[in-house]
């Protein structure tokens, strides 16, 4: 069926008729006057665009495609478009019902997209209206470019800023009868400036509704009270010009109003109440605040003005900011259906500083309970190994306030407490030492129980470990990678319940990833980097500190490898064969990583390739290796004799066991991708069966709903669950804090000259420069230049390619081993992490002195705004 009235377009049509036709149907049905008209459905769209619809979709898959280039090839392939003649001839039927007796009745032809006009986002503007359109054929024609105004650059733009799913895009097209409208414009069911559901709000111009939409004329503007309808507020401006329809040119044109009735009211005291008490029937009709469209207009057969409704679509603004002005409603509440907000005892202290480099952001919430409940495993489980943990300490507690991991705003956070008992119970360092090498510094009202009960056991491990570690990550390492190319590629040929077990058989593995981690940084690297450290301060040679080095890391395989495809060696289809397991926000499972979405790679060996060969990061390694030989030597020259070959042997052990910080890390996300294939699988399993409405709705189920007792309500979750990820992502909660985090509405700063002039972090990779801040919140890499200071939330391994091209490195969170402080010395440019606030306090454009040895970040100039 291709055309449906306005009146029969119901709430369960909406994948058929759009947003609009609904909002049509519902006001014709709570008998308001609205123009007669008929929807052409979303089924009439997939059939007369199946032949272009490959061709579509391969254009926004393009790597590196711009909006308003694919919108471009996308509109002449719609130019070239021929109607079926069912739809053709359906077209024609409804519009003569529609004109009657009147030959040739102009009509508005108007978008009606699937995806437009949610509770949760408003797409107004983004499609297109065109009005005034007489004649079969024409209709026919305008409804083709209707249907190319989905893919417009606005739309593709913000489909992609409010993350709205571009798979099976269709639309619907409104055809209405053409109000003649004398005064036109919209009608807010609430005040748009503070939110105030007290007040009707209007505003009003001469002519068609667009010059007010547009912002093309200062409109009158009027506030009226839905209790007694008592105007509050009234401004008649002063109205230049109006979109008329002129017949002589038989098109809609900007016209100038004459001169003596540029002041005039576009509505009367009593039109503007009339208007407002519709507002209020319009409200109560769809139960929510509404935005209207209106106009007012005397035809042939009207004795007088008579008000007509065009729109009624949900208000997105004010009605999605409940959490904003009154964060009081979700602070602090734990409803059950809501997986992302845990509990703490009054004096536990916690941190998302370094656990957020791993799992970064609100997370959604099958990322957050993959997280937190394998995290809690592998943190027991890897110090019971290292025979920190007791056999009674090892199990996760059933109460959920007791354990280590948790989740805050659906934010992941660690319990200080869990590394400072490992620096309190291993020998060779601290807990204040451990706490700060991993969170950047030491919590003031932190208490320390150090105890040397454990030290025999943990000797022991130690020793183990130190022989075994390196060959066992080796061997895990290459496992691990063959079962995720083989996973990866068997994946689409799984049906349901193969696909399950494949993603609870990664959680398995990326469980016993992690627990590898920890153990092998806890055992090996911590405990070299701690010599190193200890070095320096007795030797004086900050430069120490380096000698460990991490030739060979992952990160860096990847920054040459784009050097190889930015010099022809290689191709970038090899690189993500190797590592498309990373990408941006790889620690949430919904992002899209490089074998999904090469387009980062693509940019950066374009950069790569603008730059001398001098500043290969092959010929920037040997020149540090260089360095290094003499740094041993005048660390070994300055230490006493006798401790000369204990500490040649120990720099030695530093070299090797260093880099292998990164090998189970590579194991774990590798598992954590496989999750991520397997979940986008079954979510279009789901999707195909009518049990989610989009493939990514899948990540608002938990790992339980997923994979053992999908919910009835799956839809309703996960509208619920998305409307409140978007409220947490609002909220600003403390890096570090004891009990229960207090979250605050992010607030823009308005950074001037006398703010934050200098921000004080841990100095983590030596050096001082001098340049330009280039903010970066996700390592798309689309506008970032070469030496630039990088500035940025959080660091992970796909991060390291832009990281290359940076002069220097500023982190809001981290610590002497976080990501970005191990990539920064091996590419021996200053970083200094833990600034906290760098991101908030620093704008794109300002010029900045970073000192990678004493933390400190000076503003010496800031950027305009």
């Amino acid at each position: 069926m291709h055309i449906i009235p306005l009146q029969q377009c119901t709430a369960d049509m909406a994948s058929t008729v759009g947003g609009k036709a609904l909002g049509l149907g519902e006001l014709l049905r709570a008998g308001l006057p609205v123009p007669p008209g008929f929807a052409l459905t979303t089924q009439a769209y997939s059939a007369a665009t199946a032949p272009i619809t490959d061709a579509i979709k391969a254009q926004l898959q393009t790597p590196g495609h711009r909006p308003r280039q694919s919108a471009e090839h996308i509109e002449a392939m719609f130019d070239r478009l021929t109607l079926p003649p069912t739809i053709a001839g359906s077209i024609d039927a409804a519009y003569a019902g529609l004109c009657g007796a009147i030959a040739d009745m102009p009509v508005a032809v108007r978008s009606s997209a699937t995806a437009e006009d949610s509770a949760e986002a408003s797409f107004a503007g983004q499609q297109e209206t065109y009005l005034w359109i007489r004649g079969a054929a024409e209709v026919k024609r305008h409804v083709v470019r209707c249907w190319a105004s989905l893919y417009g650059a606005r739309a593709i733009e913000y489909r992609t800023r409010m993350d709205v799913p571009a798979d099976d895009l269709a639309m619907a097209v409104v055809i209405q009868r053409m109000v003649p409208a004398e005064s036109a414009g919209v009608m807010m069911t609430l005040d748009p400036v503070s939110g105030d559901r007290s007040q009707i709000y209007i505003e009003s111009a001469f002519g068609l509704g667009e010059i007010v939409v547009r912002g093309e004329v200062e409109p009158d503007r009027f506030r009226i009270d839905k209790q007694s309808f008592a105007m509050s507020f009234e401004d008649i401006a002063t109205k230049q010009s109006a979109y008329r329809f002129v017949e002589a040119e038989a098109a809609v044109k900007l016209v100038e109003i004459p001169e003596a009735e540029r002041n005039h009211r576009s509505l009367s005291t009593e039109e503007v109440k009339a208007l407002a008490r519709l507002g209020q029937q319009i409200e109560g009709a769809f139960g929510r605040p509404m935005d209207i469209e209106w106009a007012i207009a005397t035809g042939p057969a009207m004795r007088q003005r008579e008000l007509f409704m065009l729109q009624a679509r949900p208000e997105t603004v004010w009605s999605n900011r409940a959490a904003e002005e009154a964060p009081e409603s979700v602070i602090g509440r734990r409803d059950p259906w809501d997986p992302m907000q845990g509990a703490s005892e009054p004096g536990e202290f916690w941190t998302t500083s370094n656990v957020g480099e791993a799992a970064p952001g609100v997370q959604t919430p099958l990322s957050g309970t993959v997280w937190w409940p394998a995290g809690e495993d592998a943190l027991r489980e890897s110090a019971y190994r290292m025979g920190v943990f007791a056999a009674s300490e090892r199990a996760t507690p059933c109460e959920d306030h007791l354990r280590l991991y948790q989740v805050f705003y659906g934010r992941i956070a660690m319990q200080v407490r869990y590394v400072a008992i490992l620096g309190d119970r291993m020998p060779g360092t601290t807990g204040p030492a451990i706490v700060k090498s991993f969170f950047g510094r030491v919590p003031e009202s932190m208490k320390f129980y150090p105890t040397m009960r454990h030290y025999p056991l943990i000797a022991w491990r130690l020793i183990q470990a130190f022989i075994t570690v390196p060959a066992k990550l080796k061997a895990f390492g290459a496992e691990y990678t063959a079962w995720w190319k083989r996973s990866i590629k068997e994946l689409p040929a799984l049906d349901h319940d193969a696909a399950v077990t494949l993603f609870r058989h990664a959680l398995e593995r990326f469980t016993e990833g992690d627990t590898v981690q920890i153990f092998a940084v806890m055992t090996t690297v911590q405990p070299m980097f701690v010599f190193l450290e200890q070095l320096a301060e007795s030797t004086g040679i900050a430069k120490a500190r380096d000698l460990g080095g991490v030739s060979g890391n992952m990160e860096m395989e990847v920054v040459c490898d784009l050097w190889r495809v930015s010099r022809g060696e290689m191709s970038i289809d090899q690189v993500v064969e190797t590592y498309g397991f990373h990408g941006p926000a790889e620690g949430e499972l919904s992002s899209k990583v490089w074998r999904e979405d090469d387009s980062p790679l693509r940019r950066m060996a374009a950069q790569y390739a603008t730059r001398d060969e001098s500043q290969s990061p092959l010929a920037r390694e040997a020149a540090m290796q260089a360095e290094r030989v003499v740094t041993e030597r005048e660390v070994l020259a300055a230490v006493p004799w006798w401790k000369r070959t204990s500490t040649k042997l120990m720099l030695k052990l530093a070299r090797r066991y260093l880099p292998l910080r990164g090998v189970a890390k590579c194991s774990f996300l590798q598992a954590f991708d496989v999750m991520r294939a397997s979940a986008r699988h079954l979510g279009a399993i789901h999707v195909a069966a009518g049990r989610l409405q989009h493939v990514e709705d899948v990540f608002y189920l938990t790992v339980d709903e997923l994979t053992v007792s999908f919910p009835a309500d799956a839809k309703q979750l996960v509208s619920k669950r998305r409307a409140r990820r978007a409220s947490y992502q609002k909220l600003t909660i403390p890096g570090s804090w004891e009990g229960m985090p207090e979250a605050e509405v992010t607030k823009p700063m308005d950074i001037d000259a006398s703010a934050a002039d200098t921000l004080h972090g841990v100095g983590v990779s030596r050096g001082i420069v001098e340049g330009r801040v280039r903010v970066v919140m996700n390592p798309d890499f689309a506008e970032v230049e070469a030496d630039e200071i990088l500035v940025a939330p959080t660091t992970d391994p796909s991060w390291s390619s832009i990281m290359f091209i940076s002069s220097a490195i500023i982190v809001d969170i981290g610590g002497a081993l976080s990501h970005a402080a191990v990539v920064a010395r091996e590419l021996n440019i200053p970083c200094v992490v833990n600034t906290r606030t760098g991101t908030a306090s620093l704008r794109t454009g300002d010029k900045v002195r970073v000192d990678g040895s004493t933390g400190l970040v000076q503003v010496l100039e800031r950027a305009e705004a």
